[in-house]
């Protein structure tokens, strides 16, 4: 028969992939487009390099979690299902980690802990989202860092007491309220007890056994290096290790402050770089719209929300109300102050395992307010998400407070019931609350019943129909948002967008340019409004705005090339040319921009700007790239090697477009490249039709 710690460990998985089958069988929603299906880094060799050495290549610098993310590209590409396995999976590695924690720690009720962490539906925000991952696999690294600096402080011999040592110890309850543990520990026993008892330490089973203290924090230092890469917001583990250890010796001894120098150097040159990074590449709003005395309220109020939420997990969603700045009240602030000194006053009786909790509950999620971060600035001060590790700190207090109770039950039987009936409750909601993440439609239509006022879900649940072609109800929603709130530019621009492809370009300027009233300078814009030009034959105005895109997005090729195209509408052909170089300068192993640029040189009326010779390289680097299997590249070099008088070449080649174009079931192309044909075959090359 399997031990009972191991059958505890079966049963946590079984229940925790039952529970988030429906996020298995999801699709992807909101910022995974950003991080997976249009991450460009995830589809080659030269990706991963981009990944690592160039930051501000991606919004957020997390290497090692975009390489997690690479790796899986190479395995099933964009398909859902194992991005969310993978996500589930790691989850509950990270929760079988904090079991391991918590018995190392001598924390009661350790394994009923690791099952609330796994199964608590406040936590499925970061399990059935695909770019939580960050959290799941930063959490991951986190535990294992924590668990091996415990195991390092055990090795080098520091004293720490034991929860419940004496009274006014370490532990969450003093030593008279627990008389069942006082004797095991007596009689020198080291037995489990059950669900919700005291477990042996034990080892993590993968680690091989060492008595080098200097082994583990290193191992713990590569650990955290691996959380900071994978999600920044780590740096935290500087606030739990010294927390743990005031709690278990009511000291922090002077060797872990100087362990702690390389993790702090390791945090602070990561921190700065990721900090850098998104400051130049999301730049936040304002902070005048959210004065500092508001942050503090929202600290403050934030605190019990997510308290409340963890007690009782009813209406969880993606986005909450934001509350008003200015309405709110400094007593959630004075609350959280007056429990702190309560806590602290009573650490002689309780333990300070409460007060160690509560500093790192507080410290973790009260500065997310004061974050220039635009979730945070413009949609809500609070979010599911950023619960996935502070918690931790309150899984461990309910978790021993449930021990102490479960011990006071009699019959026993009764305290083990009573911790099943929990775990099941809270698989049963994580698995509905997992069904909401099925895909965009579903989630912000829940989140739209629940806080049916929150104009951002109108606007997030708008794009959503739109992309599955429910225009119509999409503008009604964007109509209902800028009504609610007429000076947020998400919900013009999106409505702009809306009328832009359905060919509606007069409709769409105007709210374009409402955008630019809100945010002026806003690149993305200035790109659809000067393609909207250039279709209305206004190439002066197309310049001037795809010049605004070309300072805002100085990597851009994409606006290079745009504003090439517009200056040789205006026979500006020398400044189309520099455009045209610089665009591919961007990207010089572009293919579609090689075959773009190559075409007009190749095929342009304009004699001026007309060049056979520099176009038919460029052709074909673009047909060398993709193994001359793509009909438009081989027409494009076909019309290069015509214009340079290679006629046999351009005849050779332009039927093999007409094969490929045939083959691809494209008929427009091939019975265009069968003109260009005849065209070679009198010794003429191809001309574009004048603007």
């Amino acid at each position: 028969m399997l031990p009972p710690r191991l059958l505890l460990d079966l049963l946590l998985i079984a229940l925790t992939l039952l529970a988030y089958v429906p996020a298995m069988r999801a699709g992807y929603i909101w910022d995974d487009q950003m991080f997976i299906t249009e991450n460009k880094a995830l589809l080659s060799v030269s990706g991963l390099r981009q990944i690592w050495l160039e930051p501000r290549a991606n919004p957020h610098y997390y290497p090692l979690l975009l390489t997690v993310f690479w790796l899986m590209h190479r395995l099933w590409d964009i398909q859902p299902f194992g991005y969310h396995a993978v996500n589930i999976l790691i989850h509950i590695g990270a929760a079988l980690l904090l079991r391991r924690l918590l018995e190392r720690l001598r924390v009661p009720g350790a394994a009923f802990g690791a099952m609330v962490f796994a199964l608590h539906p406040i936590y499925v925000s970061s399990v059935a989202w695909v770019t939580e991952l960050k959290n799941t696999l930063s959490g991951f690294f986190y535990l294992a860092a924590l668990w091996a600096w415990v195991r390092g402080d055990h090795v080098a011999g520091i004293k720490l007491a034991l929860p419940s040592d004496e009274k006014g110890g370490a532990g969450f309850i003093p030593a008279t309220m627990n008389p069942a543990a006082d004797s095991r520990r007596k009689a020198g026993s080291t037995a489990s007890d059950s669900t919700m008892g005291i477990s042996p330490p034990g080892r993590a089973g993968f680690i091989p056994a060492t008595n080098h203290p200097g082994f583990w924090f290193k191992l713990s230092l590569l650990f955290f290096a691996g959380a900071l890469l994978s999600k920044t917001t780590t740096v935290s583990f500087l606030l739990a290790v010294p927390l743990i250890e005031w709690w278990r010796s009511d000291k922090v001894h002077r060797t872990t402050w100087r362990r702690l120098a390389w993790p702090f150097a390791l945090a602070l040159g990561l921190g700065a770089l990721t900090l850098w990074v998104e400051q130049s590449r999301n730049p936040a709003p304002t902070e005048a719209a959210f004065p500092l005395t508001d942050r503090w309220m929202a600290a403050g109020r934030s605190l019990w929300f997510y308290l409340g939420k963890f007690l009782w997990p009813a209406r969880l969603t993606m986005i909450y109300p934001k509350w008003v700045v200015g309405s709110m009240s400094w007593l959630p602030l004075a609350g959280v102050l007056v429990a702190f000194v309560l806590l602290w006053a009573l650490r002689k009786r309780i333990g300070r395992g409460p007060v160690a909790c509560a500093a790192f509950f507080v410290f973790t999620l009260a500065p997310i307010p004061f974050l220039n971060i635009g979730f945070v600035l413009q949609q809500s001060f609070v979010a599911d998400h950023f619960f996935y590790l502070p918690g931790l700190a309150l899984i461990a207090a309910v978790s021993a407070g449930a021990a102490a109770l479960g011990r006071r039950i009699r019959p026993p039987a009764l305290a083990k019931a009573g911790a099943a009936a929990v775990i099941l409750l809270l698989a049963g909601l994580s698995g509905r609350h997992a069904g909401v993440f099925h895909d965009q439609v579903t989630l912000w239509r829940d989140n739209l019943a629940k806080f049916p006022d929150l104009w951002v879900v109108k606007v997030n649940l708008g794009v959503a129909l739109a992309q599955q072609g429910q225009d119509e109800e999409a503008r009604g929603l964007f109509a209902e948002a800028i009504a609610v709130a007429p000076h947020d530019p998400r919900a013009h621009w999106n409505l702009a967008d809306s009328f832009r492809r359905h060919g509606q370009l007069e409709k769409a300027e105007e709210h374009y340019l409402r955008v630019l009233e809100l945010t002026p300078g806003d690149a993305e814009t200035y790109m659809y409004l000067g393609e909207i030009q250039m279709a209305t034959g206004r190439p002066a105005e197309a310049v001037a705005s795809y010049v605004k895109v070309c300072q805002g997005w100085p990597w851009s090729s994409v606006a290079r090339h745009r504003l090439g195209s517009a200056l040789l509408r205006l026979g500006r052909s020398g400044e189309a040319r520099q455009a045209f170089d610089d665009a591919l300068s961007k990207e010089p192993d572009n293919p579609d921009l090689m075959s773009n640029v190559a075409r007009l040189l190749a095929t342009h009326p304009d004699d001026g700007f007309r060049d056979g010779a520099k176009a038919l390289p460029l052709a074909d680097r673009a047909c060398k790239l993709t193994f001359y299997s793509n009909a438009l590249y081989m027409d494009t070099l076909a019309a290069a090697c015509a214009e340079i008088g290679r006629f046999p070449d351009a005849r050779r080649i332009a039927r093999q477009a007409v094969d490929l174009a045939e083959r691809a079931g494209n008929k427009s192309l091939a019975d265009a490249a069968r003109q260009r044909l005849a065209l070679y075959r009198s010794n003429q090359p191809y001309r574009e039709p004048g603007p």
